[in-house]
């Protein structure tokens, strides 16, 4: 999936994010208003996992944000349950220099 806006795009995740995730989410600016399993620090073998959990659990819920050369951000949804079952909490991150 791949969605265009100008110079950005929405889009699935690829295994060759890894480095750029780290980039920016590596960041206590960043990982400090995420929920805690958002880990700081964030390093290659976290990306790694992510980009994997996502790819065979949720890509069509969660997906990065992209500039034409990298991945700056990531966003998705969590599937709420119980008597929320009808709901999702959506979230995003965005690298500081963006």
């Amino acid at each position: 999936m791949k969605i265009s806006f100008d110079k950005y795009f929405i889009r699935s995740f690829e295994d060759n994010d890894s480095e750029a995730i780290v980039k920016h989410a590596n960041n206590r600016e960043v990982s400090k208003y995420m929920r805690d399993t958002f880990t700081y620090p964030y390093t290659k073998e976290h990306a790694v996992q992510w980009i994997d959990f996502v790819m065979e659990n949720y890509s069509s819920l969660f997906f990065a944000i992209a500039n034409e050369t990298e991945l700056i951000s990531g966003i998705g949804a969590v599937p709420q349950t119980d008597v929320h079952r009808f709901s999702a909490e959506v979230g995003f991150w965005l690298g500081q220099s963006h």
